[in-house]
């Protein structure tokens, strides 16, 4: 690369605030981060399907330290014995908030990196985040439904259309 290539990059990451916007949605992940488990946890102490609560755990071992693994056993403990209500709803609501501004921090800087200039209001921008938010929400959960239930839901699914032949054969082959 050539020293002009190499200034133009530099003058847009200055330009851009590219910095500043990375520290934005850091400080917004992690600050969304713990509310979310706490407000799951609190939602699965409603259900009594420990086997679901069991695979949750086990499959975030591998990806957490051992530490903030057991802190987060903990809470959950905690959380679950207490069966409350307004825990989740407390939890879920920063979470909410947190989320919402972390994606509206990515628009604004996706903005800036395009030059776009903003034309909707504060509201239509936060709804428009929250409805991304719920969306996220949705496809998260779909996805750690099907990583968790994938086998049992597949079976159910073809043995209900009569495609159990089918299904055996598949899963012989994969």
């Amino acid at each position: 690369m050539d020293t002009q290539k190499l200034k133009l990059i530099g003058e847009e990451l200055f330009t851009d605030n590219l910095f500043d916007g990375a520290a934005a949605l850091s400080f917004y992940l992690f600050f969304s981060l713990f509310p979310g488990i706490l407000a799951t946890f609190s939602l699965l102490s409603f259900f009594s399907y420990q086997e679901i609560q069991f695979h949750i755990f086990n499959f975030w071992s591998p990806y957490v330290p051992e530490d903030i693994y057991s802190m987060i056993l903990d809470v959950a403990k905690e959380v679950k014995n207490q069966n409350n209500m307004n825990i989740f709803s407390l939890a879920f609501v920063v979470a909410l908030w947190s989320v919402t501004s972390g994606l509206l921090a990515i628009i604004r800087q996706l903005n800036i990196a395009h030059k776009v200039k903003e034309t909707r209001g504060f509201i239509m921008q936060r709804l428009s985040a929250f409805f991304l938010a719920l969306g996220f929400l949705a496809a998260f959960t779909a996805t750690i439904v099907f990583i968790i239930a994938g086998d049992w839901l597949s079976e159910i699914i073809f043995n209900e259309m009569n495609f159990s032949q089918v299904y055996s054969v598949n899963s012989f082959v994969l």
